[in-house]
């Protein structure tokens, strides 16, 4: 049987991470259940709140993340790149 490959993204906080946990926690039962082989992923920035996932088996994958905003600010400048 294949390893089933499921990608969690997410981060910048823990209203943003800790229901990713939960959502994998639930899904961790049911297929353990049912015998299905399944890998987790994170997909978001090396953060505090991303250390909670590796703790849980998840293979990180850290990637930069930018913010579009919507007013004038210096760190605009500095996203754009990292946006694209």
């Amino acid at each position: 049987m294949r390893t089933l490959r499921i990608a969690f993204t997410g981060g910048g906080s823990g209203g943003h991470v800790f229901p990713l946990i939960a959502v994998g926690d639930a899904v961790s039962r049911l297929l353990t259940e049912r015998g299905v082989p399944f890998s987790f992923y994170y997909f978001g920035p090396h953060d505090k709140f991303s250390e909670e996932c590796k703790t849980r088996g998840y293979r990180m994958r850290h990637i930069f993340g930018s913010k579009l905003r919507r007013y004038a600010s210096f760190q605009t400048a500095i996203d754009i790149p990292l946006f694209f």
